[in-house]
């Protein structure tokens, strides 16, 4: 009867550390996930402001050049 009972423990305490194992592999995985979703939306943020830039920068050009054409001094 004892050893059965040590056996159940034995065993319980096996699957007890299988799922911790797992549950922080899933924990680790789950972060490096995130950490990788961060660095991709930072990265899309930093190209987004720059086209925003390009994007004023043309407009300004633009309005210069149509202010040129119709003889108007770019104020």
């Amino acid at each position: 009867m004892r050893r059965m009972s040590d056996e159940a423990r034995a065993r319980e305490e096996r699957i007890s550390m299988e799922a911790k194992t797992e549950r922080e592999r899933m924990h680790s995985e789950s972060l490096a996930r995130e950490d990788r979703l961060m660095r991709l939306a930072e990265g899309l943020t930093a190209r987004f402001e720059a086209l925003a830039g390009q994007y004023e920068g043309l407009a300004q050009d633009v309005h210069e050049i149509k202010s040129s054409i119709n003889g108007k001094d770019v104020a």
